[in-house]
């Protein structure tokens, strides 16, 4: 008996739409997933040409029927990344800060799962700056810039995340 394939489609999704662009779909295993893109114009200053262009990533799972970490799905991460795709066509601007979540202490297993997630499923039109967050303890946060490579602004909107970052870390302990 020759074993199936797994399904490589994505799941079905909805966009919720505006203010903060929220996609959800639900798994075949009944984890219902949530991503928005929140407006973030604070990032670069309410006034930067950049403020509207500007969100934060946030993916959630919003139900979990076994109440233990989702396994893996493959047509999970391709879900993630058709709507990744999905918003990012409606702009060559769009910016993207994605924070990694730390009320369990376990940003930096979430960097490295984006990292990983990112590079499997990136297209060459996307580019992307990783850097850290650090508190007044030395705790350390991942933060991720994405970019469309088709950016007018890239290096700009680069140098200035830069700046802010290095800004918010200055006299922090490493």
């Amino acid at each position: 008996m020759q074993a199936q394939k797994p399904d490589r489609k994505p799941y079905e999704y909805k966009y919720e739409g505006v203010p903060n662009n929220i996609y959800s779909f639900e798994t075949s295993r009944g984890f219902i997933y949530q991503i928005s893109f929140t407006p973030t114009p604070y990032l670069f200053g309410e006034d930067s040409i950049h403020s509207k262009d500007t969100y934060e990533l946030s993916l959630s799972v919003i139900f979990n029927p076994t109440d233990e970490n989702p396994p893996f799905d493959y047509r999970t991460a391709l879900t993630l990344a058709t709507v990744f795709g999905d918003f990012y066509d409606r702009s060559d601007d769009t910016i993207t800060l994605y924070i990694c979540a730390s009320y369990d202490n376990r940003q930096l297993i979430r960097a490295e799962l984006f990292g990983r997630w990112f590079h499997h499923f990136q297209r060459d039109d996307y580019a992307r700056l990783d850097l850290v967050l650090r508190d007044s303890t030395g705790e350390r946060y991942p933060v991720c810039l994405i970019i469309k490579e088709t950016n007018p602004y890239r290096t700009e909107v680069f140098e200035a995340f830069m700046q802010a970052v290095t800004g918010y870390n200055q006299g922090k302990p490493e």
